[in-house]
């Protein structure tokens, strides 16, 4: 699924997000009630979801003819399979019909969705946890998931990750941030809604381009901008620097810049908090490139045979540092690479932070559950080169603009906000409030001391256990 395929036509919202058990194809859909169109058409489509053969048919239809969502024949195929699985004598006709007009692979690709459908699908189930917050609530889910404006704007609050990167660009550009860094402009939405229903004893583990990460897990911007700058008030004392941020009191552990290692690392904590029964979940991200590693498969074995509580968050930004993903990868559909160990896989549209906020939820409530690990591709996609010293010239102007225009986070997450009836004003001074903070860590970080010679020997081994 690429960046911004999913329709949303109108501002009530059904949103569907499936797991697939067993490592199955696990597709997002979202539609507003302009999206399952005609009198009930929300609820008609949560009726779909719920099994009603007479509304599965419906939804096909609409799928069909393109009324008010994409045209998409795979998933007219699906819907009225389970129209006709349930019975329904309207639906043979059309089934047939579909079967002559879409590929074998497509047949095949149906026939196995509706087969988990029952059995090994997970539904988003009405236990979901619920938000608390104010403003004028409108559904997301069928099932009752509600998302309130105030819940809206927490999460586009991390615009600040935007801030703090175009911060750190400058700062680089001016000599003033040492070595290198990964900016992660453009994929503001994976940090933020993936690690919106975070709780504190909850760990994270990101890779190289790590900034957004450990800013959604709470970590100060002063502190984080002093470990740009290399000073002792820097996170990690200004020995991390940008690619090896650590925060103990906020459960990030990095920052990592071996690829694919926060896997593995990952699978690691989360058997901790299965060993200490404390209720935890931890959430690994890695990268495009990093799922061909080796070492990644090996964790998901471990992480599966042993129902480990971990999210695997694969960020498809489409580049591997210049390497796109159709040249280095046979399998480019990455929430599929769980199936071989029966770990539920979901491809949600990244650039969207309230679909990413929402697939996080259906994804934490199966994990807490004690149902072993789920597997999440957010595709996305990057502004900038792989890090600093990337001119990124293996991609278009026109390419990179497209995403900007068409797909952009941050831009998509203020229309929201339009939308829902909030103040530009409000959103204005939000932007500003949030560029004076990350001005302030500057000076800060300028102002902090280097660290002491001394530091040198500390922090090096482990002296007690």
């Amino acid at each position: 699924m690429a960046p911004g395929q999913t329709a949303v036509t109108d501002t009530r919202r059904s949103v569907t997000h499936r797991l697939s058990g067993d490592g199955r194809p696990g597709r997002v859909r979202r539609h507003g009630s302009g999206g399952r169109p005609g009198p009930g058409g929300a609820e008609q489509g949560a009726a779909a979801d719920q099994g009603d053969s007479q509304a599965q048919l419906a939804l096909a239809q609409y799928y069909v003819a393109g009324t008010g969502v994409t045209k998409d024949l795979l998933q007219a195929y699906v819907w009225v399979s389970l129209a006709v699985r349930a019975r329904d004598p309207k639906a043979s006709d059309l089934r047939r019909e579909l079967a002559q007009q879409i590929t074998a692979d497509q047949r095949r690709e149906g026939d196995q969705l509706v087969r988990a459908w029952g059995t090994s699908r997970v539904e988003a189930k009405a236990t979901a946890a619920r938000m608390t917050g104010t403003g004028t609530g409108f559904i997301v889910t069928a099932d009752g998931y509600v998302l309130t404006n105030d819940h809206v704007i927490r999460s586009c609050k991390e615009i600040r990750i935007r801030r703090f990167d175009e911060r750190t660009i400058e700062l680089f550009n001016a000599g003033v941030v040492k070595g290198t860094a990964h900016s992660c402009v453009g994929q503001e939405a994976i940090a933020a809604g993936a690690c919106a229903h975070l709780g504190v004893a909850d760990f994270v583990l990101s890779h190289h381009r790590g900034h957004g990460h450990c800013i959604a897990k709470g970590v100060d911007l002063a502190a984080m901008m002093a470990e740009l700058f290399g000073r002792s008030t820097g996170v990690c004392k200004g020995k991390g620097g940008s690619m090896h941020m650590f925060s103990v009191d906020h459960k990030f552990y990095g920052g990592h810049g071996i690829v694919g290692a926060q896997v593995p690392l990952g699978s690691g904590l989360a058997f901790a908090h299965k060993y200490r029964g404390d209720g935890g979940v931890c959430m690994a991200y890695f990268g495009d490139g990093a799922a061909n590693q080796g070492q990644v498969y090996e964790a998901f074995n471990m992480a599966a045979l042993w129902k480990l509580p971990i999210i695997f968050v694969v960020e498809n930004n489409g580049y591997a540092m210049g390497t796109a993903v159709k040249r280095g990868s046979a399998e480019t559909e990455f929430y599929r690479r769980g199936t071989a160990f029966r770990i539920p896989g979901m491809a949600v549209n990244g650039m969207d932070v309230l679909e990413v906020r929402q697939a996080a939820n259906i994804a934490l409530d199966y994990v807490r559950g004690g149902n072993g690990p789920v597997l999440m591709e957010l595709n996305t996609y990057r502004y900038r080169g792989h890090s600093m010293s990337d001119p990124a010239k293996y991609r278009s102007r026109e390419e990179v603009q497209e995403m900007r225009d068409k797909h952009d986070p941050i831009e998509g997450a203020k229309a929201e906000l339009l939308a829902r009836g909030i103040d530009e004003e409000r959103i204005k001074e939000i932007d500003k409030r949030i560029r004076s903070i990350v001005a302030e860590s500057a000076d800060f970080a300028e102002n902090s001391p280097e660290p002491e010679m001394t530091e040198l020997y500390t922090d090096v081994l482990v002296e007690s256990y």
